[in-house]
């Protein structure tokens, strides 16, 4: 999973790359909960990790 936290001054040629976050990060934020069907466990690992290795 991806997720972007990008402010509004963003002038479009940033990397996204600084933008990205995990989604435990932007649930907490918006105080969504945006992967509640799956399984507790699977929900925590998949919300917590940042993909960087992909960037």
């Amino acid at each position: 999973m991806l997720g972007f936290i990008m402010p509004q001054e963003v002038k479009g040629d940033e990397a996204p790359r600084q933008f990205l976050k995990d989604v435990k990060t932007i649930e907490k934020l918006t105080h969504l909960d945006f992967f509640w069907k799956l399984d507790h466990d699977v929900e925590e690992k998949l919300e917590s990790e940042t993909p960087r290795e992909m960037w």
